[in-house]
């Protein structure tokens, strides 16, 4: 029995390594692809060889700064996607899409991502209470150091015994019950924004700290563009790619 042809292929980045934002996010693209009936697979991919390229029509990309595989850039008919990609592989795409803010983005650039924020599903039933929402960043790096002298003391530290990553649906119904979340700049920060959470930013590299200090700066400022994530973004992807089919 022959398996089904995917219009789609997703190359998503090792959760273990980069977290689990990017596999997270296009998990939902992928269910929300689903119900449009558009086929598609998600591997994570580390350089290995992509053996059974010519079976897709779209490859995305969300991979960090990555490149795409060599032989998939060899077929001039696989259009390519690529996420929130600042590397090479932005050069290589076909198309670009971002969806989280970064310093590098002039003013325009920045209220398009924030309206491509990519939510999960149940977002679509919950009160968008971003306006409530309030964001303090802890500077753990400074001058390329561990701070060790945080001067923010209005947070502690919690720690919670899981020894394994809670499923993507424990996580949430964490995220919906917390009145403070504790996280470093990624998909985690808007979802967190959309519930209109207190939230404290901490950064787990100096490059997490430039884009928190950055995005702090920016969502004080906002005003109006803050209610350009309104909890579409998912749907306007999903249309993007449909358009290109």
């Amino acid at each position: 029995m022959k398996s089904e042809k995917k219009n789609i292929l997703i190359l998503t980045a090792n959760p273990e390594k980069h977290g689990n934002g990017h596999i997270t996010r296009m998990k939902i693209l992928q269910n929300a692809l689903k119900l449009k009936n558009v086929k598609s697979k998600i591997k994570i991919w580390e350089n290995q060889e992509i053996k059974d390229f010519n079976n897709y029509k779209i490859v995305i990309l969300d991979n960090r700064d990555s490149h795409f595989p060599e032989n998939i850039l060899l077929k001039k008919n696989i259009i390519k996607i690529a996420v929130d990609n600042r590397g090479i592989g932005r050069k290589q795409a076909d198309y670009i899409r971002d969806i989280l803010p970064h310093f590098k983005m002039k003013n325009n650039e920045i209220r398009e991502s924030l309206k491509n924020i990519i939510l999960p599903d149940y977002f679509i039933n919950v009160k968008n209470q971003i306006l409530e929402a309030q964001l303090f960043h802890v500077k753990t790096f400074l001058n390329g150091k561990k701070n060790q002298n945080i001067e923010n003391k209005q947070f502690v530290s919690i720690k919670i015994n899981q020894e394994k990553r809670l499923s993507p649906k424990k996580f949430q119904q964490l995220l919906k019950n917390s009145s403070i979340v504790c996280c470093y700049f990624g998909q985690t920060l808007f979802e967190a924004l959309y519930l209109g959470k207190k939230i404290c930013l901490h950064d787990i590299s100096e490059y997490h700290a430039k884009l928190s200090d950055w995005f702090c700066n920016f969502w004080q400022k906002a005003e109006d563009d803050k209610k350009l994530l309104d909890g579409l973004g998912t749907e306007r992807f999903v249309n993007f790619i449909t358009s290109l089919l």
